[in-house]
């Protein structure tokens, strides 16, 4: 590790102190790798029908999405699982949640968002308007826990 700022020397200088007394080291635990792709859908005429078909088709919109990481789905990743929550008015954001194996993901996860949004558009939402295709840097599926 090399680092400048005299305040994380300090506090890494104190850490170090206190795994050493304790002689133990550290034992780290981490969930599976998996990072959220999520896709906006505006102007949506009908929400219930809209929630019929994203539960209904979610194995097909799966597969498809996962044509866009084909090698990651060779490896034992790709995309496991889909959700929805509904925005304010008629609005909705879907999710594929993406085990990214060994890597960080953003690059991939955005290639999968922007591959599925125009399916989901085409066999699954309508009329409904395709907003953002992006990568959530909110990490809730990969979390990792540090103990001494």
């Amino acid at each position: 590790m090399a680092v400048e700022e005299p305040s994380v020397i300090a506090a890494c200088s104190a850490v170090a102190k206190l795994v050493s007394e304790k002689g133990s080291g550290f034992v780290c635990k981490s969930t599976p790798p998996v990072m959220i792709a999520q896709i906006q859908v505006l102007d949506l005429v009908d929400m219930k029908d809209a929630e019929y078909k994203l539960r209904s088709g979610r194995r097909r919109i799966i597969e498809h999405a996962n044509q866009a990481c084909q090698s990651m789905v060779a490896r034992g990743g790709g995309v496991e699982d889909l959700r929805f929550r509904k925005l304010s008015g008629s609005s909705i954001v879907v999710e594929l949640l993406v085990n990214v194996q060994d890597s960080m993901g953003a690059n991939v996860i955005n290639t999968i968002a922007e591959w599925t949004a125009p399916y989901l558009q085409a066999e699954v939402l309508g009329q409904a308007r395709i907003g953002i295709r992006i990568l959530s840097n909110l990490c809730t599926e990969r979390m990792t826990l540090s103990s001494f």
